[in-house]
């Protein structure tokens, strides 16, 4: 068995593998090629496949992202979920944000929450509309009530991508959602995006103080 073998295998059985994680990056040369490898072979633990996935975002070679790209179709979602998670690595390229906004779109709940996360984390403005249609999908609620983590990701990658088309589906969530904890991170984005110059004790007044701001535009957001 080999070292990287021995390190996904015994990464599978543990909930904390940054230790493993940390390891494969000091290996040398990179093990790419192995860890691909692994990610593709359909007849390993689900575990070993994952978290060999998660393990190929530490080297950013096009071998990689090819296998990344890839796995964002395999039949188990688990390692689609992989996939979308690592891809957040290249930020913002062609291919990568196809791949996850195609995965805002995928039939599992695990690998839209993930493809959420990624969109966040690169900034993709061209995934802004879609992210809040994706906050009132009905197949983000279980019998009429809202899966808050999926929804509290979105919310939040709205934010951090910044655009003022984030603003319509955000002010939404007041309409819509009564819990605090939904409505405090709606105003966090909104602060984020808008950046308005006030105190915090206005701010603070929340939503009462984005509620007010919201009615005083000219047009519900700009076109930017």
């Amino acid at each position: 068995m080999t070292q990287v073998q021995t390190i996904v295998q015994k990464a599978a059985k543990k909930q904390d593998f940054a230790p493993e994680l940390k390891q494969i990056t000091k290996i040398k040369p990179a093990p790419v090629t192995e860890l691909v490898t692994i990610y593709q072979d359909g007849n390993r633990a689900w575990k070993e496949r994952w978290f060999a996935g998660v393990a190929l975002s530490k080297f950013q070679t096009t071998q990689s992202k090819e296998a990344l790209l890839k796995g964002a179709k395999d039949p188990l979602s688990i390692i689609r979920s992989a996939a979308m998670q690592s891809l957040a690595v290249y930020g913002d390229d062609d291919a990568t944000n196809k791949a996850l906004q195609e995965g805002l779109n995928d039939t599992s709940l695990l690998v839209r929450d993930a493809a959420v996360t990624s969109l966040g984390k690169i900034r993709d403005r061209n995934a802004v509309e879609q992210l809040g249609k994706e906050l009132f999908n009905q197949r983000n609620y279980y019998r009429g009530e809202p899966l808050f983590a999926i929804r509290e990701n979105i919310i939040q990658a709205l934010g951090d991508i910044g655009s003022m088309k984030g603003i319509d589906p955000l002010m939404k969530v007041f309409q819509q959602e009564s819990n605090p904890k939904l409505q405090g991170m709606v105003c966090n984005s909104l602060e984020k995006i808008v950046k308005p110059e006030v105190s915090k004790k206005e701010l603070s007044k929340c939503p009462d103080y984005w509620l007010s701001w919201y009615k005083d535009q000219n047009t519900p957001t700009a076109k930017k």
